[in-house]
C-alpha cells in the first residue's frame, strides 16, 4: 500500500501535464492551412422581427470574414464605425492576404445555410451580422478554425493535424445575435 501512495502524487502530475497539452491547439505550418471547399458553413435562423427599426423588419447584411491573424481585423471591430468601415472593404489582393470576406443577406424569417471555401492560409473566422445599430458585443462573432487529426498510418505514435471543417449555427434576433456557437 505505501508503494503505491507514493507513486500517486506523481501519476496525478502525469495525468494533469497530458490534459494541459491535450486542451491546447495544435500548431500547423503555414502550408498546413489548406484551401478546402465547402471548409465553412453558416446555418442561420433569423427571428421574424430581425433587425427592427421604427417597428419594421428589415433585412440585414452578414459577412463571414476569414483572417490569417484577428490582430489584422481585431482594430476595426471597436466600435460601429470601425465595423462599417470595414464591411466596406472590397476583397483585393492586397487585402486577400490577410483577409477575405464573403457578404449575404439575411430576411426576417428566414432559415439558411451558407457553404464557403475556406481560404489558404486562414486561421479564424469573424461573423459580423450588420444591424441597423452596429453595437459590437451583439453583433460580431469570433471562431477559431479547428484543428482535427488522424494517425499516420502504421507510425501510431504520430498524428498528422489538419484544418477541421467548421460549423457555425446562429441565431439572429431583433437588435442582435441572440446565439452563436461552433459544432464540431
Amino acid at each position: 500500500m505505501l508503494v503505491y501512495t507514493k507513486r500517486l502524487p506523481i501519476l496525478l502530475c502525469m495525468a494533469l501535464l497530458l490534459v494541459g497539452c491535450a486542451s491546447q491547439r495544435p500548431t500547423l505550418n503555414a502550408q498546413e492551412w489548406t484551401y478546402q471547399q465547402n471548409g465553412i458553413s453558416v446555418d442561420v435562423q433569423a427571428d421574424k422581427a430581425l433587425n427592427i427599426v421604427n417597428n419594421n423588419s428589415h433585412t440585414l447584411l452578414l459577412a463571414v470574414i476569414q483572417t490569417t491573424s484577428l490582430q489584422k481585423v481585431q482594430h476595426y471591430l471597436q466600435n460601429a464605425n470601425g465595423i462599417a468601415t470595414f464591411l466596406q472593404k472590397p476583397n483585393t489582393a492586397e487585402t486577400a492576404e490577410h483577409f477575405y470576406t464573403n457578404k449575404f443577406y439575411v430576411n426576417p424569417g428566414e432559415n439558411n445555410q451558407f457553404s464557403l471555401t475556406r481560404m489558404a492560409g486562414m486561421k479564424y473566422v469573424v461573423v459580423i451580422a450588420a444591424y441597423n445599430h452596429l453595437i459590437p458585443n451583439q453583433t460580431v462573432a469570433i471562431y477559431d478554425i479547428p484543428v482535427d487529426s488522424h494517425v499516420d498510418g502504421l507510425k501510431f505514435w504520430q498524428r498528422i493535424y489538419y484544418p477541421a471543417p467548421l460549423h457555425i449555427k446562429m441565431h439572429l434576433g431583433r437588435h442582435g445575435i441572440i446565439k452563436a456557437y461552433s459544432v464540431t
